[in-house]
């Protein structure tokens, strides 16, 4: 795998996960230290000593051990660095050729099309109930979100805008039970390879916290707790 094909993966997964890093902020020169994350295995991040800190995943590619930079940690979050190690290290284990992936990942059908097969596929498991109530939110909230957006290219950025628009029109409970519908197709996506595995841009963004109840005992309640 040439360091021209190499760059061009890094570049593909900086884009699926929503980043653009202007490689020109890559300090020059020696690491002070290097701190294995563990997450990945091979995946860290290298501190210099002008106090920069580069994400970086060391690999063996054709026989040898390869070091990749993923990007500066000033415009990268943890989450979107992994994203990219993992892609790297899935092209070095299988020997991908990139042209034939994204040629793969194209046959991907647009986010339009793609609900309208996962709503095909799996609306006939859930009760009656439950289909009625995620119908109601696919038909206000998911339908028309990603317009003209392939489902292979639903990253982090997308994902994010859209759920601070969904919290702007509706309340945080309904805002996070539509996220669950859309976190749970885009896991189907990958299942049925219509995205590659460990992408979910879902993963990195925060649902709205839940609200904790509080309400008084009844009198036949605050009695059984007084006996017992």
């Amino acid at each position: 795998m040439t360091a021209a094909s190499l760059k061009k993966i890094v570049e593909e997964a900086l884009a699926e996960v929503g980043a653009t890093v202007n490689f020109k902020l890559v300090p020059k020169g020696k690491a002070r230290t290097t701190t294995w994350l563990g997450v990945e295995h091979g995946f860290g991040i290298r501190h210099y000593p002008s106090g920069r800190n580069v994400y970086i995943v060391q690999t063996r590619m054709a026989g040898r051990m390869r070091t990749v930079t993923i990007g500066p940690a000033s415009v990268l979050t943890r989450y979107q660095a992994q994203m990219v190690a993992r892609r790297v290290i899935a092209y070095a284990q299988v020997g991908r050729d990139p042209a034939t992936e994204r040629q793969r990942i194209r046959s991907a059908p647009s986010f339009a099309d793609f609900v309208t097969e996962y709503w095909g596929r799996w609306a006939p498991r859930w009760k009656a109930s439950t289909l009625d109530t995620h119908t109601g939110y696919r038909r206000r909230y998911i339908d028309d979100a990603f317009a003209g957006v392939y489902i292979d290219e639903l990253n982090e950025g997308y994902v994010t805008s859209w759920f601070a628009d969904l919290n702007n029109r509706t309340g945080p409970g309904a805002s996070n039970r539509t996220f669950e519908i859309l976190k749970h197709m885009l896991n189907k996506a990958e299942e049925w390879g219509y995205r590659l595995e460990n992408t979910n841009p879902c993963r990195s963004v925060r649902p709205n916290r839940k609200r904790q109840c509080e309400r008084f005992l009844s009198n036949e309640e605050l009695g059984r707790k007084l006996i017992n």
